[in-house]
């Protein structure tokens, strides 16, 4: 009976619902393609988020490198900038202004030391070319010589040819008339002077003080040479016969008393006697009897201060 009334419900209600049907529109149930849907839009948001983390974290990374990178290149900028400057610009010692309210005052700059104004002309050549332009001091040069009768030490140790130390005296100088007289005394034969030059002797003499290896040195007439006034030197001459005594060699403590024969020109009134002019430019003398020196005497030899007062007869 139970049965029976179902079957009758169930009926009714199916024709219910088949007119339901008609006029309502079916209703979708979901399909498998909207749950794949579903799930795509779901992975898609997922790969969003995880692009969107990805790209924070990549730029955070980025932003990071670039910080240090900033940060390298500063730190290095100053060393850089640093050399530059050192080795582009050097310290200069170009004094700075120096600024006061209303005053500016700039240091000078110094100034080299001033180099000395050559001579001019024909004179500052001359001077220019003169050997002896540093001796001007020295005594016993052509512009401080020694005096008639004054003793000159000459110190040749530090020389080649001339290594012995010794005192050189010039006693007297004869000229003109008396000094011919003297040089045809000597031999009738000796020739007269040349036109317009005279015979000048000199009396000279030489004490050997010192000589290396105790060696006898070798004193002769060329030892002596005579200069012009003006400095130029007078050639040697040829006699038959010198006047006597001459010089000849001596040991060291040996003195030798001699003359020595010249030919000068008349109008030459002080020329000068040149001893070893080869050594240390020489011991100059001048044959003024009238001068007496520039600077202190030397102390001549007793001796040949006892051979200047006996020939002061003749």
């Amino acid at each position: 009976m139970k049965k029976k009334l179902l079957m009758i419900v169930a009926l009714s209600l199916g024709l219910s619902l088949s007119s339901c049907d008609l006029a309502l529109p079916p209703i979708d149930s979901p399909t498998p393609a909207s749950k794949e849907n579903t799930r795509d839009t779901s992975s898609s948001s997922t790969t969003k988020e995880d692009v969107s983390d990805s790209s924070d974290t990549s730029a955070s990374i980025d932003v990071s490198k670039t910080e240090a990178t900033t940060s390298e290149s500063k730190a290095s900028k100053p060393s850089e900038t640093g050399s530059a400057s050192s080795s582009e610009s050097l310290p200069t010692t170009t004094p700075k202004p120096t600024t006061k309210p209303g005053i500016t005052t700039v240091p000078s700059k110094p100034q080299p030391d001033a180099e000395p104004t050559p001579k001019p002309g024909l004179e500052g050549i001359i001077d220019a070319l003169d050997p002896n332009k540093n001796d001007k001091d020295r005594k016993g040069s052509k512009f401080n010589p020694y005096a008639i009768g004054e003793a000159a030490p000459f110190d040749g140790y530090e020389t080649i040819f001339d290594p012995f130390r010794a005192e050189v005296v010039v006693q007297k100088v004869i000229r003109g008339k008396d000094a011919l007289k003297m040089v045809k005394d000597a031999s009738s034969i000796n020739p007269a002077p040349d036109e317009g030059n005279e015979y000048l002797v000199a009396q000279v003499l030489v004490k050997i003080t010192d000589s290396k290896n105790e060696e006898i040195v070798g004193v002769s007439p060329y030892f002596f040479s005579l200069a012009r006034e003006d400095g130029r030197m007078y050639g040697d001459i040829s006699l038959f016969r010198s006047v006597t005594p001459v010089l000849e060699p001596l040991r060291v403590g040996e003195t030798s008393l001699a003359y020595i024969t010249f030919q000068v020109a008349k109008d030459d009134e002080n020329p000068y006697i040149v001893f070893l002019s080869r050594a240390n430019r020489g011991l100059w003398f001048s044959t003024d009897p009238d001068y007496e020196g520039k600077l202190e005497l030397s102390t001549a030899p007793s001796e040949s201060r006892k051979l200047i007062i006996k020939d002061g007869k003749n």
